[in-house]
């Protein structure tokens, strides 16, 4: 019977949650909203503006037309990159160092870089760093 059953043929993108579902916002203050939608059998995951998942208050379902509506992969990976430039900024070193003495300040700086090496590859555990991210026209991939 099990050689009846079907494969798992490829990776499959249902495993994948939605990091940081509660940390984005639109430069209007509106939370940016998982979603996601299939093509071809394949789930494509987005953040969107939460006022496009809204009707208006009015008797019409019409949904409002603008706001944000961003691939939610490219952008979990560009946010990785920017905490791990920051991590490993001289700003951010100075900062972490600040009165320590030598052994402090070494074994501190070496847990920045493996937190942004982490940062680099996935931003999964790295969600109780993040506070809160606003997305605006013209900042870093938006």
């Amino acid at each position: 019977m099990q050689q009846q059953s079907a494969r798992v043929r490829g990776k499959s993108n249902l495993t994948k949650s939605s990091t940081l579902i509660s940390k984005l916002f639109d430069e209007t203050g509106d939370r940016l909203t998982p979603s996601h939608m299939k093509r071809n059998g394949i789930r494509h995951r987005y953040y969107i503006s939460h006022r496009l998942t809204m009707t208006k208050t009015s008797n019409k379902s019409s949904k409002t037309s603008d706001g944000w509506r961003l691939p939610a992969e490219p952008l979990e990976q560009a946010i990785g990159k920017l905490i791990a430039q920051h991590l490993t900024s001289s700003e951010f070193t100075a900062a972490i160092i600040k009165d320590c003495d030598l052994a402090q300040a070494k074994s501190r700086t070496e847990a920045a870089t493996q937190i942004a090496i982490k940062a680099m590859n996935s931003i999964r555990g790295l969600k109780t760093l993040i506070k809160r991210i606003t997305i605006k026209p013209g900042s870093p991939n938006g």
